[in-house]
């Protein structure tokens, strides 16, 4: 319902953002997050482990399935996070890995089992 999806929005937002400041920290950076993409990126994962059969459509031309972009996504903020371009490439990656956590914790759903059976 409303609740869970808005507990569950929140928690990877503030989440992921708290634990980027703490990386920043730790390395000695000083950071300013404004956006909401951690939630974003927790929802995404969400949305895949609910609808792993579904089709996302990439610049509205590219069908690509929810779990193989959530990979791919994955992939270019991995990447990415050492580009040193001014985006928090860290709090996408925490978005995912709350998202994953509140999945296989909270909701008991294996991604990786969801995703294998929706090939």
């Amino acid at each position: 319902g409303t609740k869970q999806f808005l507990t569950f929005y929140f928690l990877c937002g503030i989440l992921s953002g708290v634990c980027s400041f703490v990386v920043y920290y730790l390395c000695g950076q000083n950071a300013l997050l404004l956006g909401a993409s951690g939630s974003i990126y927790g929802l995404l994962l969400l949305f895949s482990c609910l609808y792993p059969r579904s089709i996302v459509y990439v610049f509205g031309i590219i069908p690509i399935k929810a779990p193989v972009l959530v990979l791919v996504y994955f992939g270019i903020e991995l990447l990415s996070q050492f580009a040193n371009d001014g985006i928090a490439h860290v709090t996408h990656l925490f978005g995912l890995l709350i998202g994953l956590l509140y999945v296989m914790l909270k909701l008991k759903i294996n991604p990786f089992e969801v995703w294998k059976r929706g090939y």
